[in-house]
């Protein structure tokens, strides 16, 4: 009777499993067609390659009139004044390839990046929802953390627009499960690199791994200035960097980047403090950052690093002076939702729901209210974020279990952790 029990258990589960990746394949495809149909198709993706275009040929994208007149000349068209090019000099890295096979074709490979990217990110998205090696792949929990994590609007915005958010994505969640495992430090070197081309959403993050690992850090941040030293040599020496920090300055004043515009906790610092910067809430986010990572260096359990993980990226959605398309990060904590014990579950699955999918909330409270839809969008994802940073911050300060262990975990009857944990390796 057993037997016929848990076959019957099993072919249940295989069924639910099926029902769920089918819905997980259309959340993916769904994704994949609305980041390649709109009226921004590659509004970020130009100055990207654009940049990689400049110093291919030995210039500065950070002098304004090279620029301008590069952008004329290539997209015939004025350069908007929104268009400041203030990545850092790392990202030669990344770029300077991309604008191998000129401005068209390197539009192209920047799509083809980016669906990788996409790809890449979603299966580690699944991973992180599912279970421990011994589930089979087919199982529903990786199902619906594929699901889950498709669903983020993020995702397809940032496709769309051609945003480099989708690298930072893929970045962190390499970082993640190696934040003390054994693994090849070039590696992890260059994923560091690659999330630090995008400081102004990773800057919590980056302090944390700062703590967390500060000799891998130090070993990224020397490759990365190796790679700064020779974008300054190949056009034209060190004063290339007074130029990306006068970029970064003026990228800050722009209006698209005031507190109102951004869909992070800085939307609400707008609403509170018209006045106040964006600026020192990411300050505030990094430090706390790195005391998220002292915390985690400090217990060195490997049950507790998921848990920290969880505050570094919630503090880097929230602190960061992010749009809408920059909250990709809101993809990982989605899929952890099928992990989520059931006492954080209230206010866990609220602000994942505020963060992954404003715009129909936003339209509901437009048709209710009557207010303009845009700025409810940007709203209600602001307090998402703020309520994901306080709840998973105070989850690691009071030491409360934010994540269930893999043996309290529904959907699978198979699933174990006893033989092989699924918790990532902390630090030793």
């Amino acid at each position: 009777m057993r037997r016929v029990a848990d076959g019957e258990a099993q072919a249940g589960t295989k069924r639910l499993g099926a029902a769920i990746w089918s819905l997980a394949a259309a959340a993916v495809a769904w994704t994949v067609w609305r980041g390649f149909i709109g009226a921004n198709r590659r509004l970020d993706a130009r100055p990207l390659v654009l940049a990689g275009w400049a110093w291919l040929h030995g210039q500065s994208p950070y002098s304004a009139e090279t620029y301008s007149r590069l952008w004329e000349q290539l997209f015939h068209s004025p350069r908007p004044d929104a268009f400041v090019f203030a990545y850092p000099p790392s990202s030669a890295l990344v770029l300077v390839p991309l604008a191998l096979p000129g401005i068209d074709g390197g539009l192209l490979l920047l799509d083809l990046l980016n669906l990788v990217s996409l790809s890449v990110g979603l299966i580690l998205c699944a991973r992180l929802g599912g279970g421990p090696p011994p589930v089979d792949w087919r199982g529903p929990r990786c199902a619906a953390a594929l699901a889950l994590a498709a669903a983020c609007g993020s995702l397809s915005a940032a496709l769309l627009i051609g945003q480099s958010s989708l690298w930072a994505l893929v970045a962190v969640l390499c970082l993640w499960p190696s934040a003390g495992a054994p693994r090849l430090p070039i590696v992890e070197a260059l994923a560091v690199a690659v999330a630090a081309m995008k400081p102004s959403l990773t800057l919590p993050l980056l302090c944390f791994f700062a703590l967390l690992r500060p000799w891998l850090v130090a070993g990224a941040a020397g490759f990365s200035l190796a790679i700064c030293a020779a974008v300054a040599a190949a056009t034209g020496g060190p004063g290339v960097f007074g130029e990306w920090v006068r970029a970064v300055a003026a990228y800050s004043a722009t209006p698209a980047n005031a507190p109102l515009e951004l869909a992070s906790a800085a939307q609400l610092v707008g609403r509170f403090a018209p006045g106040l910067a964006a600026w020192p809430l990411a300050m505030a986010g990094g430090l706390a950052g790195a005391l998220v990572g002292w915390d985690a260096r400090r217990t060195a359990s490997d049950a507790s690093t998921d848990e920290h993980w969880v505050a570094a990226i919630a503090l880097a959605a929230a602190c960061s002076p992010a749009h809408g398309y920059d909250l990709v990060l809101a993809a990982p904590l989605a899929a952890l939702l099928p992990r989520i014990r059931p006492a954080a579950w209230p206010w866990y699955a609220l602000g994942v729901l505020a963060v992954a999918r404003p715009a129909p909330l936003a339209h509901f409270v437009h048709a209710v209210s009557g207010a303009e839809a845009t700025s409810l969008e940007r709203l209600v994802s602001a307090i998402g974020t703020a309520i994901l940073a306080t709840g998973a911050v105070a989850c690691v300060a009071l030491r409360r279990p934010l994540l269930a262990s893999a043996q309290s975990l529904p959907l699978d009857p198979r699933s174990s952790s006893d033989k092989f944990p699924w918790r990532f390796a902390g630090p030793k």
